[in-house]
């Protein structure tokens, strides 16, 4: 990989789903391209990290946005699943991991898949 702006320094970060990380969705499209950000981001983060440049990855959960609501309308039982703090994350809190991977505060962290996703992931939601 070669890109002259590249010798600046900076940060890239993807945006995926957690539905590349389950078997048997309904989108097996999206799945696949959202999985595929994995490997891109790691491929970028080795090839720009002499440059200065980082690459990392957001792992997206259930997101209210208008996509996240087309998909609830479709199916309304992707709703009734337990979800971390009872709710579906905001815009707002994907954007603030975005900018903190993007800071000079993360100067130290390439290659990573940061989940945001209330802890859905990792298998914690709230209990009825």
């Amino acid at each position: 990989m070669h890109c002259p702006e590249w010798r600046r320094g900076g940060s890239i970060v993807f945006v995926s789903s957690t539905a590349s990380r389950r078997p048997g969705g309904r989108n097996p499209a999206y799945e696949t391209s959202k999985a595929a950000l994995s490997a891109v981001c790691r491929a970028v983060a080795l090839e720009g990290q002499p440059a200065g440049i980082r690459a990392n990855t957001v792992v997206l959960g259930l997101i209210d946005t208008p996509m996240g609501r087309a998909a609830t309308q479709a199916r309304p039982d992707r709703l009734a699943q337990p979800m971390p703090f009872g709710r579906q994350g905001t815009a707002e809190e994907v954007a603030a991991a975005i900018r903190f991977l993007l800071s000079d505060e993360a100067s130290y962290i390439n290659a990573v898949e940061l989940p945001v996703d209330g802890g859905m992931s990792a298998g914690i939601v709230l209990r009825k």
